[in-house]
């Protein structure tokens, strides 16, 4: 469930994310032949067109190459699930972690909304807060205006700053050589 405030940021990052990096992944259900109508009468992905496909989550994530590692991390920007507590995020989370691994990622990082639910949410899916060093390098914990790759989030009724959680998703890259450089799309260049 997207925050008001934060709705126009999350259409260009989900429909226009190149420049931002950024890909978004979707959950759906089974198409069915008829619209079939959920339990609070919203009809299935928020539509009501015969055959419609029903969205049921959606999560959009930030790849970052390292400066110096063979490998990326991953920011999640955004999740939205159709129904919370059905079990639906962890289900995306869990897809969403397989096909990181397979794009090289190690870390995911994310900045949860300090609402109740988000972190119970988070902290189950295995994130938390770094207890002592992050697992990213100090160069990639920089803010993108600073000129670094790490998007901060900030809590949009307070202004405050949001705690970054962190997940291990897969082994640490190699470090680069000097003759070897990582490129934004995966091979050596």
């Amino acid at each position: 469930n997207t925050y008001n405030e934060e709705r126009e940021l999350v259409k260009v990052r989900v429909h226009n994310g190149e420049p931002w990096r950024c890909r978004t992944w979707v959950l759906v259900g089974p198409s069915d032949s008829r619209p079939a109508e959920a339990e609070d009468g919203d009809s299935t992905g928020g539509t009501s067109t015969k055959g419609a496909v029903p969205y049921l989550a959606a999560v959009t994530c930030r790849i970052n190459v390292y400066r110096h590692r063979q490998n990326r991390w991953a920011q999640i920007l955004n999740m939205s699930v159709k129904r919370e507590r059905s079990g639906l995020g962890t289900i995306l989370m869990a897809g969403l972690e397989v096909l990181l691994r397979r794009e090289a990622v190690d870390v995911v990082v994310l900045y949860p909304a300090e609402n109740g639910r988000a972190p119970a949410f988070w902290s189950l899916t295995g994130f938390s807060a770094p207890k002592e060093a992050s697992q990213l390098p100090p160069e990639e914990l920089v803010s993108h205006e600073l000129g670094g790759p790490l998007l901060p989030e900030f809590d949009a009724g307070t202004g405050v700053a949001l705690p970054r959680w962190e997940k291990r998703v897969g082994p640490v890259g190699a470090p680069t050589s000097d003759a070897e450089e990582f490129s934004e799309h995966g091979t050596s260049r």
